[in-house]
């Protein structure tokens, strides 16, 4: 595995627990500034920025205080480019696993999500 690709895998193990915390400033480290998060599930087009995205975060019980197992899971990663990685990743919000397609760039040495494209479904708990 190459060393941009294991950078990102660290980055991705902050972003899970960032989730699973509900942790705000963890998941705004994890992210460009100017990222965005997108969704169209069901179908209702729903566009947030980082900001807007940390407040609900933060607005919820975390998983990890309701004693939810964890369920994140990287289902590929992709070198893109020097400067760009593409990454499938899942993990849950009881009852929901979320999809989440992450688009990393590389910016002044470190790794940030600069794009966020998720999907999710309600899964047995």
């Amino acid at each position: 595995m190459s060393e941009e690709l294991r950078a990102v895998e660290n980055v991705l193990a902050q972003y899970f627990d960032a989730l699973h915390c509900g942790d705000g400033p963890k998941m705004e480290s994890v992210f460009h500034p100017q990222g965005r998060l997108f969704s169209a599930t069901g179908n209702k087009f729903i566009e947030l920025s980082v900001a807007d995205y940390v407040k609900i975060l933060e607005g919820r019980p975390s998983s990890e205080s309701r004693g939810d197992a964890r369920h994140d899971r990287i289902l590929s990663l992709t070198l893109s480019s020097p400067t760009a990685v593409h990454a499938r990743v899942q993990a849950a919000y009881l009852p929901k696993l979320f999809t989440d397609d992450l688009t990393f760039i590389q910016h002044e040495g470190e790794w940030r999500i600069v794009a966020k494209v998720y999907d999710w479904e309600e899964i047995g708990v």
